[in-house]
């Protein structure tokens, strides 16, 4: 059985006892320790300082003296329960205690007497007593050799009162603790091939009582397993509560309190020494080493899609190469993503607003995104069987789809599921394998199509005018309806550049991404689109390749086209999967983990937004371009201001220092947590700089609104006046009213981020990994950990 989990107790729990040696500490003397720093205990014979006479001579060397006083000084509560010098002393006080048998039958009878009694306030009087009388015993005892778990359940007797005290105000959270620390104890012991004698079990059975009881109240699995107590030497009552736990496993599911639910949360970090709370889990904390995989040829990935390339402009990739570039520099030197960069900018608690924007719109790109896999989906399936390509439409017209699309866009999001469940650190030869697949397929597609209609109409007759607006502004919308496209991948660039091996190691794979790609596949998309209009003798062009292959299945349903056709859709299909997952699927699964990091990691936050994103319908995005275009330009209006504040904040404010270890806590006094956990300044800074932009927004969405000329304007070139006045506006609020710890960094590596070398250029001390053992060794504290095996013991 493996012990509980620690961090559910509202306290602080003290290394678990030792495997118990014969012989000294051979520990330096501690300072003084207060006595008695316990909740109050009446009658407790420990208010009293014991007397050094109490030891026998030669019991112990002149050198542990000193722990022993000041481990009989401190209150029973504390000897479980926060002492930080219990993992030391146990060993030389249960060697003593253990000498004499009558002592450890006399604590074990103590125990069970109470629990048999009941938690009433008769029942202490006999257990003080009793403690009394081990306590006069200690120094007539003999030597002889007991178990070692009997020794503790001695130890446990001088702590009856708290056990037995569950009525008793401030001292529930004790029992649980005490429980959970038996249960595992005895659980090692079993497992490393030791028995429980009868004696032994006749505690544990006590035990169990209790255990149960505590069940029931804080709504957990029992932690005491009825293996080690249920035998024929029980009670009637014993074993039909046994037999009963037992044998009705929904029972113990119910009344072990949120056992399926601890399933679900998420593990903490022991090897890195930090626990999962609502700040923080191994998904969202700076990331070591061994999981920063992605060197230059992984970057290669960004960019080179077709969709997220198609009909781009120079002038927009310059723009976006230098904001992905800038704003990804975080994570590529800090090892932190977007959601916890956030808590820098807006606070602890502002942060959570970021994050439910990027995932809604991780969300709805998602969808996206899954509807055009699915189109494509539909088009490897039509290769295959002409009956699915004319298949009679069941879907009224109001739902602006037909069957077989949805059954696409359904195959789609199955085939998805298991790539969602990679890695993010391992995805990167998955996605460089799908862009050179969509390079070649897109190349393919236009080889053919100049081939046949040759360059086309579109190159003879130049370009319409689109608008009324003048052909600069032309361009601004252009470029900025392109940057708003990705403006959501650039504002979380960092989710990424955080899994590089070292900074800089991202930018030779972005800016190739980004711009050989982001001229070849714009080529090739005017060429087909042109050659398009030549072939089939169209007035609009074709400018979405899955309709092409569709049309060549459409006239000629040869096995040449269904060839051609088939494998065009899985070249799409596959570019689709990796642009989906790595862009919409992980960015979703990230913040989804920084909202919840308790329960999601970055794998259930990507299936739970594959699920919700069947709610935007993505099918409507499709119904006319304009609106989609329009719609995907205005996400700029929130993202420009946002990721002008993030470049500011980091560059020009904090000069590249970040304090990580205060990233994870929600203490007042916290570097981030600024006014009640938000971030004033920049919260100002970004309002005012989106708002302005907003009817501009709504107009050009919705074309019946009208507004002044000038207002639509400053909507066109928002991200760009957004981005520069947001920065300015919060640069000069932060200098003119300066956050507390402003410019500070960690002195040491507090989470494991940086190799030695790395963490003293930057004038940190190392990360010290903690040691496991690999066994008991003597003189070593240990305590128990998650897999029912030793491990030592942390410091105070």
């Amino acid at each position: 059985m493996a012990p509980p989990r620690q961090h559910q107790e509202h306290v602080t729990q003290a290394p678990l006892p030792p495997i118990f040696r014969q012989g000294s500490s051979g520990k330096e003397t501690p300072g003084p320790v207060r006595s008695g720093s316990g909740p109050a205990s009446p009658l407790s014979p420990f208010d009293s300082p014991r007397a050094l006479a109490l030891l026998p001579p030669g019991t112990v060397p002149l050198a542990d003296e000193a722990h022993i006083e000041v481990y009989f000084n401190r209150h029973p509560f504390e000897l479980l329960i926060g002492n930080e010098f219990v993992s030391e002393m146990n060993a030389n006080v249960l060697m003593m205690l253990q000498q004499d048998p009558g002592t450890v039958a006399d604590a074990i009878s103590a125990i069970g007497y109470s629990y048999l009694v009941g938690d009433s306030a008769a029942s202490l009087l006999p257990v003080l007593n009793r403690r009394a009388r081990m306590l006069a015993n200690l120094p007539s005892m003999k030597p002889s050799s007991y178990y070692f778990e009997e020794a503790l359940f001695l130890l446990l007797g001088l702590c009856a009162m708290e056990l037995v005290t569950l009525a008793q105000p401030g001292q529930n959270a004790t029992i649980p603790t005490a429980l959970s620390n038996v249960a595992s104890l005895i659980s090692h012991r079993l497992s490393t091939g030791g028995n429980v004698s009868s004696v032994a079990r006749y505690f544990l059975r006590a035990l169990a009582r209790q255990d149960l009881v505590v069940s029931l109240v804080h709504l957990r699995r029992p932690r005491v397993p009825t293996y080690i107590w249920l035998d024929s030497e029980c009670h009637k009552p014993d074993r039909l509560l046994g037999y009963a736990v037992t044998l009705m496993p929904l029972h113990e599911e119910l009344v072990g309190g949120m056992g399926f639910l601890d399933r679900l949360r998420v593990k903490d970090d022991k090897e890195h020494g930090y626990e999962t709370t609502k700040w923080i889990n191994p998904d969202i904390a700076p990331l070591p080493p061994n999981r920063r995989t992605w060197g230059v040829w992984a970057f290669l990935g960004f960019g080179s899609i077709s969709k997220q390339t198609m009909g781009l402009m120079i002038l927009a990739r310059v723009l976006i190469c230098l904001l992905v570039i800038g704003n990804g520099w975080m994570g590529a030197e800090w090892h932190i993503g977007f959601t916890v960069s956030q808590r820098i900018i807006l606070g602890m608690n502002g942060a959570y607003i970021g994050q439910l924007i990027r995932i809604m719109l991780s969300i709805v790109w998602y969808g996206s995104q899954a509807w055009l896999g699915g189109l494509c989906v539909s088009a490897m399936l039509s290769s295959w069987s002409y009956n699915f390509l004319t298949m009679t439409n069941t879907l009224p017209e109001s739902a602006h789809m037909v069957t077989r699309d949805l059954i696409g866009f359904v195959i789609f999001h199955l085939i998805s599921v298991p790539f969602l469940l990679i890695r993010v650190e391992r995805a990167k030869v998955p996605v460089i394998t799908a862009n050179l697949i969509v390079l070649v397929t897109m190349m393919g597609i236009t080889t053919w199509a100049c081939k046949t209609g040759g360059t086309g109409p579109l190159f003879e007759s130049g370009a319409k005018q689109a608008s009324t607006l003048t052909k600069e502004w032309a361009w601004v919308y252009g470029i900025i309806a392109s940057v708003g496209n990705i403006s959501a991948g650039v504002l979380n660039q960092s989710d990424f550049t955080r899994f590089a091996r070292r900074q800089g190691v991202q930018v030779p794979g972005i800016v190739f991404s980004l711009f050989v790609p982001g001229i070849i596949v714009p080529i090739f998309a005017i060429l087909t689109a042109s050659a398009s209009m030549a072939i089939w003798d169209l007035e609009e062009p074709m400018w979405n390749p899955l309709t092409v292959i569709t049309q060549w299945m459409a006239d000629d349903y040869t096995a040449e086209a269904r060839a051609g056709a088939f494998f065009c859709g899985l070249g799409f299909v596959l570019g689709q999967i990796a642009e989906n997952i790595l862009g919409n699927g992980y960015a979703a699964g990230m913040d989804l983990a920084g909202l919840l990091p308790t329960w999601i990691t970055i794998r259930r936050g990507a299936l739970l937004a594959a699920a919700l994103s069947w709610v935007v319908q993505p099918w409507e995005f499709y119904n006319t371009a304009s609106v989609f275009v329009s719609v995907a330009a205005g996400f700029s209006v929130f993202m420009g201001p946002l990721t002008g504040i993030m470049m500011t904040d980091y560059f020009v404010v904090r000069r590249q220092r970040v304090e990580t270890s205060q990233l994870y806590t929600g203490s007042r006094e916290g570097a981030y947590w600024y006014a009640g956990g938000f971030n004033w300044r920049a919260l100002v800074a970004w309002v005012v700089c989106f708002v302005p932009a907003m009817p501009g927004m709504v107009a050009a969405v919705n074309p019946n609104v009208k507004i002044n000329d000038g207002l639509y304007k400053y909507y066109l070139g928002n991200y760009i006046f957004g981005f520069l006045e947001a920065g300015a506006l919060y640069a000069a609020l932060t200098f003119a009213f300066k956050p507390q710890r402003l410019g500070l960094q960690d002195d040491f590596d507090v989470y494991g981020t940086f190799e030695e070398d790395v963490a003293i250029k930057k004038g940190m001390a190392p990360f010290e990994r903690p040691k496991r053992v690999d066994g008991p060794l003597e003189g070593t504290p240990v305590e128990i950990d998650g897999n029912d095996g030793p491990k030592k013991a942390s410091g105070p």
